[in-house]
């Protein structure tokens, strides 16, 4: 029978580390595909946004006009 092999600490660390690298590896490439999608939506919100700045502003100038 071959006997258990030991793992000795350095190899336990070497472990670890692949495994934390793995996981940020991993996370890494998530942000990374989400990434441009999110672009888009800011884009969209800060648009819609001024409009509705726009849309205050008018607002503000008729009820000013009204209770003139």
């Amino acid at each position: 029978m071959a006997k258990k092999a030991m793992k000795t600490p350095l190899t336990r660390a070497a472990v670890q580390i692949g495994t934390a690298l793995g996981k940020a590896t991993r996370a890494a490439r998530e942000v990374g595909k989400v990434t441009p999608q999110t672009r888009k939506d800011l884009s969209q919100m800060k648009k819609s946004l001024k409009s509705l700045v726009r849309e205050v502003e008018r607002a503000t100038n008729r009820v000013k006009k009204a209770l003139r």
